[in-house]
């Protein structure tokens, strides 16, 4: 039986109508093309594709969101799966930023960003999943990112939480043994300790390229888990204002919380 669209009907036109099997044809060329797709990225062009091609990955999204949404096919119980698939490969076309810029606060928000949102300036340049040419654009695409954002009017903080070779050890042993912790071990963790040296020069590239006076890096030393979060928290503190602020309270220790300079780095205070 014929069912109407979720187009609006003005008037003197005619109703337009999608039936089951315009439904299942809609469907077969949805996932037709998304396996054409998905094999010329990992054939062709690797992580490169997205990237080389957005607006191809976008006409794909938004023509399958399109269908999803305004031919009946959304009470398809695939529906939501394919939202989600071709949402995701927007979210390739436009560049790990994306994500961040879809997440910002608004006023009296307060929003935090893991280590994620960095990824192509530490682990996606060590373990080859992006190109040279992808990690220059993000890279001197950030700070220039970052600038906007605290002209905006928000307020922007960053830190990095250092640990040595000899902790990264422990913890991953750690991971390893306990139970509780072995959802937190990945294949990427298991060579930690190999790419130790890369993830250090990378990380030092990072801070040198992407520390500004606008948006500045802080290092947290967190070797010691309890020192480190409060240290980071009284640092947070005592930038902001808020109604009853005690200063006294707000008194990082120096040794674990400092700001990123050239010389931090020369020195050990970052562990090498």
């Amino acid at each position: 039986m014929p069912r109407r669209s979720y187009f609006p009907e003005f008037p003197g036109s005619a109703p337009v109508v999608c039936t089951n099997e315009l439904v299942r044809k809609t469907y077969a060329l949805l996932a037709a093309t998304l396996l054409v797709t998905a094999l010329a990225a990992v054939s062709g062009m690797g992580w490169a594709f997205p990237h080389q091609h957005p607006f191809i990955l976008m006409i794909l999204a938004f023509g399958a969101l399109f269908v999803v949404l305004f031919t009946g096919a959304k009470q398809s119980p695939l529906a939501l799966p394919f939202v989600f698939v071709f949402t995701g490969l927007v979210g390739l076309s436009l560049g790990p930023m994306l994500a961040v810029t879809l997440a910002l606060s608004v006023a009296g928000e307060f929003v935090l960003f893991n280590r994620s949102w960095y990824n192509r300036a530490g682990v996606e340049w060590v373990m080859d999943f992006c190109s040279e040419a992808q990690y220059e654009e993000f890279i001197e695409t950030v700070p220039v990112f970052e600038q906007m954002l605290v002209r905006s009017g928000i307020h922007l903080f960053k830190y990095y939480l250092d640990i040595d070779k000899t902790e990264q050890k422990r913890r991953i042993e750690d991971r390893l043994s306990d139970p509780l912790k072995q959802w937190k071990m990945s294949p990427i963790d298991a060579v930690a300790q190999k790419h130790w040296k890369a993830y250090s020069t990378a990380r030092n590239a990072m801070f040198a390229r992407t520390h500004s006076a606008m948006a500045p890096w802080t290092v947290v030393r967190a070797n010691d888990k309890k020192r480190a979060r409060l240290g980071l928290i009284m640092d947070l503190l005592s930038r902001l204002d808020y109604k009853g602020k005690d200063h006294a309270l707000l008194c990082p220790d120096p040794e674990i919380v400092f700001a990123y300079t050239r010389q931090t780095v020369d020195s050990g205070a970052i562990a090498p």
